[in-house]
């Protein structure tokens, strides 16, 4: 793979287009691509503004880096079908253990930690400090969309900034094993034999089934 990248002429191309992950998800190019190096140890890298994502939008959505060049390139998805929502994965709640909804008493927590929030913290390297900010996130999860990312800290009834919320029948609640599991297009009860916590991990650790298919269809189209 890496030789024919060397190989490759235009790296836009192999990005928006030819590459294995191109054609197993395709994109629409939004303009010309960024190309630049990146030069210096890990450490210089960490603290130098000019490779964060979000500043001088150096780093766009896709992109290869090959001996330290970068080709990097704004684009759009390009699909048009059917997205699975949430509230398609969710159990009825009254198959749901009560273990699993949220006590009245730890919403303020929830939202506490939910909520957007500008954090001062100091440069690994002593050098001058910074703020470090982060927006909100959705409480409860809107049912209507897609989930976000699953994590490892799904399980466990400690409130968690990252972990899903969920309004059902009333109330707020976690998300049960099961549905991890078919957020992650597992069947039922793949991970049955371990604590819910555990099955809560290995889920956050797991890699969404479909994209795996997809990615592995296409290598083997091109492998011969």
């Amino acid at each position: 793979m890496y030789r024919s990248l060397k190989r490759c002429p235009d790296m836009t191309d192999w990005i928006a287009r030819d590459g294995v992950l191109a054609k197993a998800f395709p994109v629409i190019p939004n303009g010309a691509a960024n190309n630049f190096s990146i030069d210096g140890s890990a450490k210089n890298i960490r603290w130098d503004k000019r490779y964060k994502f979000g500043h001088a939008r150096m780093f766009e959505k896709i992109g290869v880096m090959i001996d330290r060049q970068v080709t990097t390139l704004k684009v759009a998805v390009d699909y048009n079908g059917p997205y699975t929502l949430l509230h398609d994965i969710m159990l009825d709640g009254a198959l749901v253990d009560e273990s699993f909804y949220i006590d009245e008493a730890a919403i303020p927590k929830w939202q506490q930690l939910k909520g957007a929030r500008r954090i001062e913290r100091k440069r690994g390297d002593g050098g001058k400090g910074y703020m470090y900010c982060m927006g909100a996130v959705p409480f409860p999860d809107p049912a209507d969309r897609p989930a976000r990312t699953i994590i490892t800290h799904e399980g466990g009834t400690f409130a968690c900034r990252i972990k899903h919320a969920i309004a059902c029948s009333g109330r707020l609640r976690r998300l049960h094993p099961i549905e991890l599991e078919r957020l992650n297009m597992f069947p039922d009860g793949h991970t049955e034999g371990v604590t819910d916590p555990q099955r809560a991990f290995l889920m956050g650790n797991a890699l969404v089934v479909g994209v795996v298919e997809r990615i592995g269809r296409c290598l083997a189209a091109v492998i011969r």
